[in-house]
């Protein structure tokens, strides 16, 4: 609510002249209670014109927010995309399931709908018959494997076919220790889910959260986006809150209260 200045002051030039007037002035000091007395009538009546028009505008602008908060969700199910992601084809047994994590990542996005590619591995060089697999419902399919090389290093390779327009839409290789095969497969997933949806993907990005195990044990832990990996960044006997990445993800803000005051 809003007051304009020079009411204010007047009001308060006022009120000190009638304080200061000399006690045998009784006309002046009734003439001037006189006028404060409609001063601050009018004051008042501001305040409550003021008042009343504030509500007006709150009164419609809860109508408008009313409005616009009204969401009608309907056929979600047919607006996702149909794509199939087979097993990967590995010559060794791998740490992680390739291919089980990018239908979990896309799956969670809730824009895609699996179809069942079968429990038999493809080979990304395979020749697919596509017509085959759009009459499975599959718009999309994902293939690929996984080859050891001489160095002892592993080899990822996928592909992206449009089974709709029959051509391969995306495809890329990724060298792997063998300790990151987790990552590489979110990392695929991301490509999966941009070359579909034209926006890029979160699955290989980190999240970072507290866990409170008890009033005075805390952990700053960092995992993958979908939970998996978690890793302790802090402990600490005091609380920790609100954990924040730097925007280029290589350095993690939080505040802590372990000199007893928060401390960034």
């Amino acid at each position: 609510m809003l007051f304009t200045p020079y009411r204010r002051e007047a009001s308060r030039t006022a009120f000190r002249s009638f304080r200061n007037l000399p006690l045998s002035s009784g006309l002046a000091r009734c003439a001037a209670g006189a006028r404060l007395q409609n001063m601050l009538r009018r004051g008042l009546d501001l305040i409550l014109d003021r008042a009343f028009a504030a509500l007006l505008l709150l009164a419609g602008l809860a109508g408008t927010a009313q409005a616009q908060m009204t969401i009608e969700i309907t056929g979600v199910g047919s607006q996702q995309i149909p794509v199939a992601v087979a097993a990967f084809r590995s010559d060794n047994t791998l740490s992680e399931d390739l291919g089980g994590v990018i239908r979990a990542d896309l799956t969670r996005s809730g824009l895609f709908r699996i179809v069942d590619a079968g429990p038999a591995p493809i080979d990304e060089a395979a020749h697919l018959n596509l017509g085959e697999w759009k009459s499975r419902g599959a718009d999309d399919v994902v293939i690929g494997s996984a080859v050891r090389l001489a160095s002892n290093r592993i080899e990822i390779r996928y592909r992206l076919y449009d089974s709709v327009r029959g051509a391969q839409i995306d495809g890329l290789a990724f060298a792997s220790s063998g300790a990151d095969l987790r990552q590489i497969a979110h990392r695929i997933a991301d490509r999966v889910y941009e070359a579909l949806t034209g926006f890029k993907g979160v699955f290989a990005t980190r999240i970072a959260y507290v866990v409170k195990y008890s009033p005075s044990h805390f952990e700053l832990q960092v995992a993958d986006a979908d939970g998996a990996n978690p890793q302790i960044a802090l402990k600490s006997r005091e609380s920790i809150i609100s954990p924040t990445w730097s925007p280029d993800g290589s350095m993690l803000a939080y505040v802590s209260f372990e000199s007893r005051r928060a401390t960034a």
